[in-house]
């Protein structure tokens, strides 16, 4: 019953389940090629609500640094507001805490 409900939830164009099926996969460890494909397929199905905040993301995420250390990661501005933007939405949308994450770690994060 459930798999119909999800079928016509995608067939009316909501794609929140989807979306929340790929974020739901975010802790997964993936390599730079991975972490692209993670990304264009949260854009393909994203919420018109966060579908520029996920865009944000997937442009911005070569753009954050791990400082060696253990100090603060650095990011733009931009890519700080739609990943609490994202952040919000999963909590809300998808019913599971911590937002989209990434585990690169051949990069150490």
């Amino acid at each position: 019953m459930l798999c119909v409900i999800l079928l016509l939830l995608t067939a009316c164009g909501d794609s929140t389940a989807q979306f929340c099926e790929i974020a739901e996969t975010s802790s997964e460890e993936r390599n730079e090629e991975g972490v692209n494909e993670f990304y264009e397929q949260l854009e393909a199905v994203a919420p018109d609500e966060i579908k520029n905040d996920v865009t944000t993301l997937r442009e911005g995420w070569k753009k954050i640094s791990f400082p060696l250390g253990g100090g603060a990661a650095s990011r733009p501005e931009e890519v700080s507001e739609a990943g609490q933007n994202v952040f919000e939405f999963v909590n809300e949308q998808c019913g599971f805490e911590g937002g989209v994450y990434l585990v690169m770690p051949e990069i150490g994060f």
